[in-house]
Order: structure tokens, then sequence, then C-alpha cells
């Protein structure tokens, strides 16, 4: 696998002890919950339709 220089920094610090994990806190946890069924939730729908030259969007 191929890393870049910010995640072989990561690497090497954790590797040396110079970073530890840590266990996220329990309000950590539910925002991140929070924010991956936002991120997959369907709002709206927007229909585009290109017709002679113009481009038409409905939002509903």
């Amino acid at each position: 696998m191929k890393y870049d220089e910010e995640e072989k920094n990561i690497i090497d610090a954790y590797e040396s002890g110079e970073m530890k994990l840590s266990t996220p806190l329990k309000r950590e946890i539910e925002s991140i919950k929070s924010i991956a069924k936002s991120t997959f939730k369907k709002d709206k729908r927007v229909t585009h339709r290109y017709i002679e030259g113009e481009l038409i969007s409905r939002n509903g």
C-alpha cells in the first residue's frame, strides 16, 4: 500500500511511541454516527433536463 507524506508521518509517530491511540468519547461517537446518517439521507430530489440548448432545473 502506498502512503502519502502525512500518512507516513502518522505511522512513524505511532510506531516510535510519539502518538498513542485513544478511545473516542461517547459524544464523539454519537456525533460521527449523526454525520454518517445525514450523509446518506436523501432530503430532496433534483431533476435536470437538457432541452434545445437550455438547462431546466426542477427542485422538489
